[in-house]
């Protein structure tokens, strides 16, 4: 750890303050400094406006460790998953702001249904879920 240059956090916002703090005081303790990180770089990789980190008090942009870590934002500007003229990107970019207007929740709603296809993709919350909806395995 002490000949690292660098450290990345990949969906840094996922990692909820207490966690962030706990990375800052052992890199301190390891490198035998007090300053931030150990002195070592810290890429955050991630998007805050995405969920928050489960059971989580505070997100890391709202810790000490963060506000004195010197962190410099770099945004990204170009969309490459999307088309960024589709409906779809609309609705997503609504989402994100929260702003969703009618016109898109109608449009989501119509693609309500309470018989998916079999062979989509189907999420679940939990173990139970699965173990009920599961398809029987070809042997």
């Amino acid at each position: 750890i002490r000949r690292l240059k660098a450290i990345v956090i990949e969906e840094c916002s996922m990692l909820d303050s207490f966690v962030f703090t706990l990375v800052d005081y052992a890199m301190r303790q390891i490198m035998n400094t007090d300053v931030s990180f150990g002195g070592k770089q810290i890429i955050l990789v991630g998007d805050f406006m995405q969920l928050p980190p489960v059971e989580c008090l505070t997100q890391i942009f709202e810790c000490d460790s963060f506000l004195n870590g010197n962190f410099k934002t770099h945004y990204l500007t170009s969309n490459h998953r999307q088309d960024v003229n589709s409906e779809f990107y609309k609705i997503l970019q609504e989402c994100r702001y929260n702003k969703l207007s009618r016109q898109s929740l109608m449009t989501l709603r119509s693609r309500e249904t309470n018989n998916p296809p079999h062979d989509i993709l189907h999420l679940y919350a939990t173990n139970k879920e699965i173990a009920a909806n599961a398809a029987p395995m070809a042997l």
